[in-house]
């Protein structure tokens, strides 16, 4: 992650706009408040974390393809706004969602659930396409919910190489043996 910053850091610009139709992705708050890593801007507390990531909210943009952006935020006398931003390749957003994960102590921990020589995780469809491969090595199962999760199953020789692909991302698996 400090890599990345490094890279993004100087391209941040002075953007000076209200936040209003940003979701900023806010792990840590998430986990003390059993809800979606992704927060409203009204409900925000900015807690000493400098740089967001965040993006554009689904109503007023397409589902697909929406803009992610780190941004520096501020309060002020109309509610939060966004001082300085700057925009975030999708496959660099997808990382550094992992990256806060466990920069503020919200490391996800999965489900693991192993039956003979079957081995079940359920996970959310956001893996960054290098850790998401390891998919490959099993099959989805089906009646996940919500449509954003996989229910996937892998051979229970497969497991260690899952589990190694999930803890470069900082993913725990309750239950395994790695």
């Amino acid at each position: 992650m400090a890599k990345a910053l490094k890279k993004y850091r100087p391209g941040l610009r002075p953007a000076g706009i209200s936040a209003d139709h940003l979701e900023i992705y806010a792990p840590d708050q998430a986990l003390r408040q059993s809800r979606s890593r992704w927060i409203n801007p009204q409900e925000l507390e900015l807690s000493g974390v400098a740089l967001r990531l965040c993006r554009v909210q689904a109503k007023p943009t397409s589902l697909y393809d929406r803009p992610y952006y780190l941004g520096e935020f501020e309060h002020s006398g109309s509610g939060l706004s966004l001082r300085r931003a700057v925009m975030v390749k999708h496959e660099h957003a997808r990382r550094f969602r992992f990256a806060y994960d466990e920069a503020l102590g919200a490391s996800r921990r999965l489900e693991f659930k192993q039956a003979d020589d079957l081995a079940q995780i359920t996970l959310a469809k956001d893996l960054p396409i290098e850790e998401a491969r390891v998919l490959a090595l099993g099959w989805e199962l089906g009646g996940a919910s919500p449509p954003s999760v996989y229910r996937m199953g892998f051979p229970v020789q497969a497991v260690p190489f899952v589990a190694h692909a999930l803890r470069r991302l900082g993913i725990k698996l309750k239950g395994a043996v790695s």
